[in-house]
């Protein structure tokens, strides 16, 4: 007789496993990423610093009296008065060279390092103010750094770092004798996203180590760049709202998807009474 083909019971599927908590990154190779850190820096400021052979060959062009360089935007002499103002103890409320306006407080980060640095060097202002710019610029390289190995790795690094620091725009704002905010405010903001980016996506407590990071940050970009406002705070609020359809809590994803809805009918708010509808609106009722 015969036997009957006993039909293949469909094997037990394996237990899926719980997705592990994502926790602190950190790159498998230091020394690689120090490295890879001052290539970036070293690039940047040989783009930059280029430039002084040209300037020296023509200082009637770019000095006057031959030691004290011109600087490249107008902001830069605001905060050169700032900044011999306070240098000399006449940094006061009122503004004296402008009739009702006031003197930034609390003093602008630029200004304090400015100082600080003249007072331990004893280098004219003039010169810190022109070689400043690029220096601090060159933290930016520490953002492609980051971003590098949080998307790809060491030759993710690379290329963001030239392609970041080789940007015709970026080398304009941030170049010799450009003393304003610029060569730091999208440093800040920047390491700020990222930060947040982090303590969205890390699901143990070791995300509020980017937490506080990124509220120190918003810290000092404050100081930094005071007409800015609070735009770091919303920087950090925005950023953490638009995470919702990451992994994580259903009061968590509930806080995120209030704070996005706040935060899109807010911005309906201000442009509607911006353009005037609201003013518009409740003017027509009033003739009623």
């Amino acid at each position: 007789m015969k036997q009957r083909k006993r039909s293949k019971l469909p094997q037990s599927e394996a237990p899926i496993e719980a997705q592990p908590k994502r926790s602190l990154k950190v790159p498998s190779q230091p020394i690689l990423m120090l490295l890879l850190l001052l290539l970036g820096v070293m690039t940047y400021q040989g783009l930059q610093m280029s430039h002084l052979v040209f300037i020296n060959d023509n200082k009637e062009a770019f000095f006057y009296d031959q030691h004290t360089p011109i600087m490249t935007t107008e902001d830069a002499y605001y905060y050169l008065r700032l900044t011999s103002d306070l240098v000399k103890g006449n940094y006061n409320t009122v503004d004296e060279l402008r009739p009702g306006f006031e003197r930034p407080h609390p003093v602008p980060l630029i200004i304090s390092i400015s100082a600080i640095i003249h007072k331990i060097s004893g280098a004219a202002i003039e010169l810190i103010a022109f070689y400043l710019p690029p220096m601090l610029a060159s933290l930016m390289v520490i953002v492609y750094v980051l971003w590098g190995y949080e998307l790809g790795g060491p030759i993710v690094v690379l290329v963001a770092s030239f392609a970041g620091i080789s940007s015709s725009y970026w080398c304009n704002r941030t170049s010799l004798g450009y003393f304003d905010t610029d060569c730091m405010n999208p440093v800040f903001l920047y390491l700020i996203i990222f930060c947040m980016y982090r303590f969205a996506n890390i699901q143990s407590r070791e995300r509020f180590v980017y937490l506080l990071a990124a509220l120190f940050l918003n810290f000092l970009f404050r100081l930094w760049w005071i007409p800015g406002g609070h735009l770091g705070l919303l920087v950090i609020v925005l950023t953490y709202s638009t995470s919702f359809f990451v992994v994580s809590s259903k009061s968590e994803r509930l806080l995120k998807m209030f704070l996005l809805t706040f935060f899109s009918l807010t911005c309906i708010a201000v442009i509607l009474a911006s353009s005037g509808v609201f003013t518009g609106f409740f003017g027509r009722l009033l003739e009623k």
